[in-house]
């Protein structure tokens, strides 16, 4: 790889378990990310959801990154591979730059190899959604309707003809 040292990653146990078996599942079905993700997860230090520091990228959390010193910062949701539905507002953790992203602290630089092996470097510029994105739900936490949407009171109900 590169001279770039490696940053340490943190995980929080609520995660740890469905990331190992995703990417225990991604090594049977040959991935080419499974492995990287796997090492990833083995050097992690795991802790408590209420001890996980707020500056560390977990997934289902928008994370803004560079890639390789260059461009504009992007902006995704890293996500689990079943959850990626938009591909300008997820991010895979299966992916190479997902998987160097998950657990690392903001500002932190980590080396990754892309899907053609070059060595590439991406860093953790922030946290926050992008401009424009003011509230993101998480599947299944959707208010219920209010009674200006929805009207419980009974209609007159069928008729006989």
């Amino acid at each position: 790889m590169t001279s770039e040292a490696v940053p340490p990653i943190v995980i929080p146990a609520g995660d740890i378990g469905r990331l190992r078996r995703l990417a225990l599942r991604g090594m049977k079905e040959d991935a080419p990310t499974a492995r990287f993700l796997l090492s990833e997860l083995d050097r992690a230090t795991v802790l408590e959801t209420v001890n996980m520091p707020d500056d560390v990228v977990r997934i289902d959390q928008w994370v803004g990154f560079r890639a390789d010193d260059g461009a504009a910062v992007s902006s995704r949701m890293l996500s689990l591979p079943e959850d990626c539905v938009n591909a300008d507002v997820h991010l895979s953790v299966m992916s190479q730059v997902g998987a160097a992203l998950l657990g690392l602290r903001v500002g932190a630089r980590m080396p990754y190899r892309d899907d053609s092996g070059a060595t590439r470097v991406v860093m953790v510029e922030n946290l926050t959604p992008p401009p424009g994105i003011t509230f993101f739900r998480r599947r299944g936490s959707r208010p219920a309707a209010s009674r200006t949407e929805f009207d419980p009171s009974p209609g007159p109900g069928p008729s006989a003809a």
